[in-house]
């Protein structure tokens, strides 16, 4: 859908596949994936590059359509409106600050190199008589491997994220900062660490932005010049 290599039937036929995943959205009441959905559509209209001035001001014009009938549909589902006025009007994140202050002391007493993956769950179940996630995955990673892990975790992010936009710069390539992106807002209130189809993204972005970005650094190389002439 996103690629420019396929035509215009060849994107919009895949766009059926695409409703069963706003209707999970609604049904589940997922506030973090709500709110990464409407942050990526906003960021692929913005940034979606058009040849002409014109075609760029029809794009965000069908852009803001999209997003606005997309919100009026979702938030017909309870669930999810419910959950979002609470969000609004009663700060409620569903106990995930809770969460946090009971379990900071003990990471600031483990702040270097963290209590390891199975010192944390022997400490959840010591406080919260089982296994309770931070629903956060920065806080998580700080857990496990304190400051050492979270500053690597953190370099790892900032290098994918700053390969994902020279290869939007160089091809116009949206996708993977578009899964940059999402992958980091989960991440602020999700359970994404142990979850596959995030490190799938992340394997599909480094491939992607990696080989866009040599593709350009070769192509004006001296070397590729002087191959090219010949």
């Amino acid at each position: 859908l996103f690629s420019k290599d396929k035509s215009r039937i060849q994107k919009f036929w895949q766009l059926p596949f695409i409703l069963p995943l706003i209707n999970m959205i609604a049904l589940t009441g997922s506030r973090v994936t709500f709110l990464t959905l409407m942050i990526s559509l906003i960021v692929f209209f913005v940034l979606r590059r058009t040849n002409r001035s014109s075609s760029r001001i029809f794009v965000l014009l069908i852009g803001a359509i999209i997003i606005y009938f997309l919100i009026d549909y979702l938030l017909q589902f309870d669930v999810l409106r419910l959950r979002l006025l609470t969000t609004l009007q009663d700060q409620n994140i569903s106990g995930r600050d809770k969460i946090w202050e009971i379990i900071l002391p003990e990471l600031l007493d483990n702040l270097f190199i963290g209590m390891g993956i199975s010192g944390y769950i022997d400490y959840s179940y010591r406080v919260f008589s089982r296994f309770v996630s931070p629903h956060n995955v920065f806080i998580e990673v700080l857990a496990y491997s304190g400051l050492i892990g979270l500053f690597t975790y953190l370099l790892f992010f900032w290098k994918l994220g700053i390969y994902s936009f020279k290869s939007y710069l160089a091809r116009g390539i949206l996708l993977p900062l578009i899964f940059i992106m999402a992958i980091f807002f989960i991440n602020v209130s999700g359970q994404a660490l142990n979850v596959k189809i995030f490190w799938m993204l992340f394997i599909y972005s480094i491939s992607i932005s990696n080989d866009a970005y040599h593709d350009v650094k070769n192509t004006y190389s001296p070397i590729y010049q002087r191959r090219f002439k010949q």
